[in-house]
């Protein structure tokens, strides 16, 4: 699943208490969350936290009733997890400086910038969504698709640049990574030096160094395909079985 997939799935709160403002921005926010609360000034911020428990918090700081620092300490004292940014006008050092204190996720200066607050909320999304362990790739026909697609991708490089397509491709994608497996790789040339005593050696550390030079190009190809960043973490080869095992990690 993308960040912004997750995204769309999470609730947020929203409190300004500014209305032309808080219209404005509230309808950048209902494109991008699942589900969006707005409340006028902080103490109706808190009331609607506690009743709603959102997933995180947008609110300026300068607000009748209870202003932002103010709200955002108690939120942070009902829920530790909770995620904020925090919008205001107010540049001094020292809000800043305990807005950080806090734990904020990050601080936006008015007039927001809309573009940079959509980077904080998606890297917000991605934040949560490892912490909870949400899988990277969604379940059912998302995860088939792109194990689907890496199969053909990985059968296909390999009998470019092995000079010998495999007899089959396994793709399984895990939580956080993606495992590869493909049957009948040994070229002609592997299989002659099976014959030889120390040829399950001599055959290992060639699918061994085939694959660590094709490293950079394996990554891009899946990157393409999954739209994550992707890491080559292990290589497993059994010539006498006739498969290797690719284990990538998706960041």
């Amino acid at each position: 699943m993308e960040d912004k997939a997750y995204l769309a799935q999470l609730k947020a709160l929203y409190v300004e208490d500014d209305p032309e403002a808080r219209r404005e921005l509230s309808a950048f926010l209902k494109r991008r969350v699942g589900k969006l609360l707005t409340a006028a000034d902080g103490k109706q911020g808190l009331e609607i936290f506690s009743q709603q428990q959102p997933d995180l918090v947008i609110a300026d700081l300068l607000m009748p009733q209870m202003n932002g620092m103010a709200m955002l300490k108690k939120m942070r004292k009902e829920d530790p997890d909770c995620r904020f940014i925090i919008i205001s006008s107010v540049g001094e050092t020292e809000v800043v400086l305990n807005a950080v204190d806090l734990g904020i996720a990050k601080y936006v200066v008015k007039p927001v910038n809309l573009p940079a607050l959509d980077q904080a909320l998606l890297k917000l999304a991605k934040d949560l969504r490892r912490e909870r362990k949400e899988p990277l790739i969604g379940e059912g026909d998302e995860k088939r698709r792109y194990e689907a697609a890496i199969k053909k991708e990985m059968a296909l490089f390999l009998k470019q640049r092995a000079g010998k397509g495999p007899r089959d491709v396994a793709v399984f994608i895990h939580d956080s990574s993606i495992d590869i497996i493909a049957y009948g790789t040994l070229t002609p040339l592997e299989q002659r030096a099976l014959a030889s005593p120390a040829g399950c050696s001599i055959a290992q550390q060639l699918r061994l160094c085939f694959y660590k030079a094709s490293t950079k190009e394996l990554n891009q190809k899946l990157e393409a395909i999954v739209g994550r960043t992707v890491k080559l973490d292990q290589i497993l080869s059994e010539p006498a079985k006739e498969n290797d095992k690719l284990v990538f990690t998706m960041l």
